[in-house]
């Protein structure tokens, strides 16, 4: 798990990289008891990057996908693989609407 929370900082940091202005991470944890679902944990990550597209929002978390130049895709595919593993489940959402949750 500690390898998933890391990649997605290291992630969002790069994400916000290019920002000129202000760069916010914000990291949250809360208990996850929706009806229906076992008890767990719900975390999110989210940063102030310009977004992801929705085109390749579908494919983030495939292995060899990347949008970084010099990337080799693995860490996000690795990351899905851990949390299915592990029971859990992982996913990304972009735009403004995904930062004010």
């Amino acid at each position: 798990m500690q390898q998933v929370l890391l990649n997605l900082i290291l992630n969002g940091a790069e994400a916000m990289a290019s920002n000129a202005g202000s760069r916010e991470l914000l990291v949250t944890t809360r208990e996850s008891s929706e009806s229906g679902e076992q008890p767990g944990i719900h975390v999110a990550v989210r940063d102030s990057g310009i977004g992801i597209r929705p085109e390749a929002l579908h494919r983030m978390f495939d292995a060899f996908f990347t949008r970084k130049p010099g990337g080799m895709g693995m860490g996000l595919a690795i990351s899905r693989s851990i949390m299915e593993g592990h029971g859990g489940r992982i996913w990304a959402e972009s735009g403004l609407s995904a930062w004010q949750k």
